[in-house]
């Protein structure tokens, strides 16, 4: 008789990563990136109101990238949620309206993080603001991996039979 430990390694060897379990992983690394940015991005805000002697002034680049981690940090709780319950039971919600859910989040995010990175780096160049840009670029590419495996799975699953088969539905493996 195998004891529960041998079990645990057992299932552990055997596991296979699949899209699913990646995507969380990335949303794992883009929810401390985000907040990262966002103590950045509202520390840049303060010292720049501070130079100009003026509270009320506000550089249109850092209030965007503050909405925009705002956005990712309420945002992607709730993705990693709803990819879990996608894990757990088939019933959740219908593949097609948890993909559209997913991937119109990911795309609001990949353009606001686009723009916002671009932007930085075109009125950014000095050394002061470099970490904002980088970390605003890191939350960017992250976004962009995530989106790209979304629709990977999208594509290499096999999400078409709605109804109770939906339960032992296959997740297809990366390659």
């Amino acid at each position: 008789m195998s004891s529960p430990k041998s079990s645990l390694v057992q299932r552990f060897v055997a596991w296979e990563p699949t899209y699913l379990d990646a995507r969380i992983l990335l949303y794992a690394l883009l929810w401390p990136c985000s907040a990262v940015l966002l103590g950045l991005s509202a520390e840049h805000l303060h010292t720049y109101s501070d130079l100009l002697d003026d509270p009320g002034s506000v550089e249109p680049i850092a209030a965007e990238l503050l909405a925009s981690s705002c956005l990712a940090v309420l945002w992607i709780p709730f993705a990693v949620v709803m990819l879990l319950r996608e894990r757990r039971s088939a019933l959740a919600m219908s593949y097609n309206k948890r993909f559209w859910t997913e991937f119109t989040g990911l795309f609001i995010l990949f353009i606001l993080y686009l723009v916002g990175s671009s932007y930085a780096v075109a009125h950014w160049p000095g050394a002061p603001w470099t970490e904002v840009t980088a970390f605003s670029w890191i939350v960017w590419g992250l976004s962009f991996s995530t989106g790209i495996l979304t629709v990977i799975d999208k594509l290499s699953s096999n999400h078409a039979s709605p109804g109770p088969a939906m339960s032992q539905r296959h997740y297809a493996p990366m390659a």
